[in-house]
């Protein structure tokens, strides 16, 4: 029996709100990005943003114990796509608290090089970040297994993630929290333990 993933997405949200404080500062922030990396507001972003992602790796499986009125859920192929999604942009932001901070302190010069193979391969997370959570967005909006007005931030968030970055954290952050509050007010289906939108 899966369990709620209400109490993950809701953590996972509320820890990508909170990293709004520093994204803020970050984006207003006109050094150079070595001199940015490492330092307190750079961890705090990226720190909050690691811990929101391995929040959201134990919330995804738990999405498949939701499901419509009608009986349709998320097929497993796409929380597939999401789990491993998540885990690769979990790992950019492993990449920004521990290879970032260490590269500020050991080789600063290397961090304002443009392109290269370490900035494809993040790029290349971002946008299969994008195509999952917005595959996953569509398939529960149109299946009703999240609230429209939660499935669509979720798109948004989804989108807005590899054009403006950690400040996509206030759609995803706030479709989590919507998530998760349905999450926790659907009613338990038995003897399946499945979770039925209101």
């Amino acid at each position: 029996m899966s369990r709620s993933p209400s109490a993950p997405l809701a953590l996972a949200g509320g820890l990508l709100l909170a990293s709004l404080v520093p994204a803020v500062s970050f984006f207003t922030d006109s050094r150079p990005f070595s001199e940015i990396a490492g330092g307190g507001v750079h961890l705090a972003l990226y720190s909050l943003t690691l811990a929101a992602v391995l929040a959201l790796l134990v919330a995804v499986p738990r999405l498949g114990a939701l499901r419509a009125a009608d009986g349709r859920r998320l097929p497993e192929p796409v929380l597939a796509a999401a789990l491993v999604a998540t885990a690769l942009y979990g790992a950019t932001q492993y990449v920004q608290v521990f290879v970032a901070t260490f590269l500020s302190e050991t080789a600063p010069a290397a961090l304002d090089v443009s392109g290269g193979m370490l900035m494809a391969g993040m790029v290349g997370s971002w946008v299969v970040f994008l195509v999952a959570w917005v595959v996953l967005g569509a398939v529960a909006l149109v299946r009703r297994v999240l609230p429209r007005p939660t499935a669509i931030l979720l798109i948004a968030g989804a989108v807005a993630q590899p054009v403006v970055g950690p400040l996509a954290a206030l759609p995803l952050g706030m479709a989590l929290v919507l998530a998760a509050r349905s999450a926790a007010t659907a009613r338990r289906d038995e003897p399946s333990g499945e979770l039925v939108a209101a």
